[in-house]
């Protein structure tokens, strides 16, 4: 399980986030399936931006434009500074 959330963590990373929050003990599905719903909110938003605004790649702007969209996209996921 701790494979599939660093993945996550990872994947987060990409965007600009940092996890900053760890699982409960004996609850790691859970916080795992909340990154990976927050992963895809993500992911969602960025396409749809890069689509209306024209973004090629993880450019600073797409993801500056990502960041004011959804500056905390789950519990313990922020913005990296």
């Amino acid at each position: 399980m701790t494979d599939r959330i660093e993945r996550l963590e990872e994947a987060f990373r990409a965007f600009g986030y940092v996890v900053i929050a760890d699982p409960v003990l004996n609850s790691e599905d859970l916080f795992a399936d909340t990154l990976c719903s927050a992963l895809s909110k993500v992911e969602r938003t960025f396409s749809i931006n890069a689509k209306r605004y024209h973004f090629r790649g993880r450019s600073r702007n797409a993801l500056a434009a990502l960041h004011a969209a959804i500056p905390h996209p789950c519990f313990g996921v922020e913005v990296r500074q």
